[in-house]
């Protein structure tokens, strides 16, 4: 999975099948572009509607949905993405529960609220990671992080969550920023 489209119906970020590059020009979502619906604990009838309604390949789901919740979105289609909140070794726990319901887990920062904080946590805390699902890592990743990201080595990492550290304002990505990460992190 090289690239997400992300939809959010909670968060300011958003996402439709056309977006706007710097200079108002319309991109298409394209078909090699995976959508990714965002959001805090659903209903596999919600989750299926909404994802017949856009097209979408994956939910990412960032509340305390259950392994059941997700094995039954799973069995809708969808490609599920969990999130995990981290901010010590212990909390990589409970991804074990998810082992056979999830796509992907997500491994964000801990914070008392839903969603993303913009701060990064501690890398080095993946290596207490020892399950077999794939992960995204999330968690404040900045264009300064390219680097970090180059060296970054675990066996069932998958790619990056890029978020708010690439957006003018919130909601607006900045894609000649999102771009040139990505070709720093692909081409060293």
């Amino acid at each position: 999975m090289n690239e997400l489209s992300l939809m959010s119906e909670t968060h300011t970020s958003y996402v439709t099948r056309q977006e706007t590059d710097a200079n108002g020009n319309v991109v298409e979502v394209t078909e090699e572009i995976n959508t990714v619906y965002v959001t805090v604990i659903t209903t596999p009838k919600s989750a299926a509607l909404i994802a017949e309604e856009y097209g979408l390949d994956y939910i990412q789901l960032h509340g305390h949905e259950s392994p059941e919740l997700c094995r039954q979105l799973t069995a809708n289609g969808l490609g599920v993405i969990k999130t995990i909140s981290v901010s010590a070794a212990e909390d990589f726990a409970p991804a074990s529960q998810y082992e056979s319901s999830c796509a992907f887990l997500l491994f964000d920062t801990q914070t008392p609220q839903y969603g993303g904080s913009g701060k990064p946590f501690n890398w080095d805390l993946l290596q207490h990671y020892r399950g077999e699902t794939p992960f995204l890592l999330s968690g404040g990743i900045s264009p300064q992080d390219a680097e970090r990201i180059q060296n970054l080595s675990h066996p069932r990492w998958a790619g990056i969550d890029l978020n708010s550290r690439f957006e003018s304002s919130p909601g607006h990505k900045e894609i000649k920023r999102l771009s040139d990460f990505i070709h720093r992190i692909n081409h060293p």
